[in-house]
């Protein structure tokens, strides 16, 4: 897997490049999510969206892609140079075997062209092959853009707490006529 590699298009036709998230790549993690809006970040981090705690970084960052966690990146390759545009994660949950909890964050501009369903669909098909057969999120339920496109890949939603929502997927859907590695 350290050598996962995808080029696809959006549904615009931009190009863009999938890969694992690499330790030498926290800059331009910090410059997207100046890219974010106040909402973004909001429904994002669930959090203040004017600060972001770099010490959540480091600390992402320092167990990027180790034996049950895993960090894609997206790059638009029609920049100059390449721009991140999307980042998607899972993580083992613990005490659940075969559950790893997911989430994903697109930068505004590239939103809704296809790049959250493209970021999902590899994160899933990197999980599935490390053994894992269902992903599980939290979100606020007024995000609706995120809701609308797990709800297309079979999610099951469930209230956990006021405003929040327990979201669990199974990987299978998203792996069985995957393009993610032909």
């Amino acid at each position: 897997m350290s050598s996962f590699l995808h080029q696809t298009e959006l549904e615009d036709g931009t190009p863009v490049l999938i890969r694992l998230l690499e330790p030498t790549d926290e800059g331009e993690v910090m410059l997207g999510f100046t890219r974010l809006s106040a909402s973004s970040k909001y429904y994002r981090l669930m959090m203040n969206p004017n600060q972001f705690p770099d010490n959540l970084l480091k600390k992402k960052m320092a167990r990027i892609n180790d034996e049950n966690d895993l960090v894609i990146c997206a790059w638009d390759l029609s920049k100059d140079p390449v721009l991140g545009i999307g980042t998607a994660m899972y993580a083992e949950v613990k005490d659940e075997p075969k559950v790893a909890e997911a989430a994903l964050t697109v930068i505004d501009s590239y939103q809704q062209r296809g790049l959250g369903t493209v970021l999902l669909k590899a994160l899933a098909y990197l999980a599935y092959q490390k053994g894992f057969r269902h992903f599980r999120g939290y979100l606020l339920a007024a995000n609706q853009g995120i809701v609308r496109l797990i709800e297309r890949f079979g999610a099951k939603a469930r209230y956990s707490g006021e405003a929040m929502l327990q979201v669990d997927v199974e990987l299978y859907p998203f792996v069985k006529d995957s393009e993610f590695g032909k």
